[in-house]
C-alpha cells in the first residue's frame, strides 16, 4: 500500500473512530457525540471527512502512475463529487437533522455522514434510516 493511502486510512481512523469515541466515554450514543460538537467541530469533522475522500480519490483517480492528466482529474471529481457536492454547512444541516430522531440515535457517525449526502442529493431517506436503524440495535 502506498505511503499516501496509508496517510488517508490513518486521518479516516482518526476522524471516523477515534475523534468520536473520545465523546462515546461521556455520551450514551453516537447522537449524543454530535449534537456537544460545536459549530466548529462539526465543521472540522466534515472538513476530516472531505481531506479522507480527496486522498482516497486522488490514489484511486491516478492509480499506480500518480499523473495528473485530464482523464485522472475527472475521475478525481467524478469520485469526490459523490461526497461533496454540496455545501458541507448542507451536510451538518443534515446530520443535525438526521440526528435530532432519537430513533437514529446509535446509527454510527460514518453512516449518518453517507445518508446525509444522499439526503442532500434529493434520495429520500427514509428506507435507508430505517435500515441503518436496524443493524445497530
Amino acid at each position: 500500500m502506498k505511503i499516501r493511502s496509508l496517510s488517508a486510512l490513518a486521518i479516516l481512523v482518526c476522524v471516523v473512530v477515534l475523534l468520536p469515541t473520545a465523546g462515546i466515554c461521556q455520551s450514551k450514543n453516537f447522537a449524543g457525540v454530535w449534537n456537544k460538537f460545536n459549530a466548529e467541530e462539526k465543521k472540522s469533522y466534515i472538513a476530516g471527512v472531505a481531506t479522507g475522500v480527496r486522498i482516497v480519490c486522488g490514489d484511486a483517480a491516478m492509480g499506480q502512475t500518480g499523473k495528473l492528466t485530464a482523464e485522472t482529474s475527472k475521475k478525481f471529481q467524478q469520485c469526490f463529487s459523490a461526497y461533496f457536492a454540496v455545501p458541507p454547512h448542507e451536510l451538518v444541516q443534515n446530520m443535525d437533522a438526521i440526528y435530532k430522531d432519537k430513533n437514529n440515535s446509535s446509527i454510527p457517525l460514518d453512516d449518518v455522514f453517507r445518508i446525509s449526502v444522499l439526503k442532500a442529493s434529493g434520495k429520500n431517506v427514509n428506507k435507508i434510516l430505517k435500515d441503518a436503524r436496524s443493524k445497530v440495535k
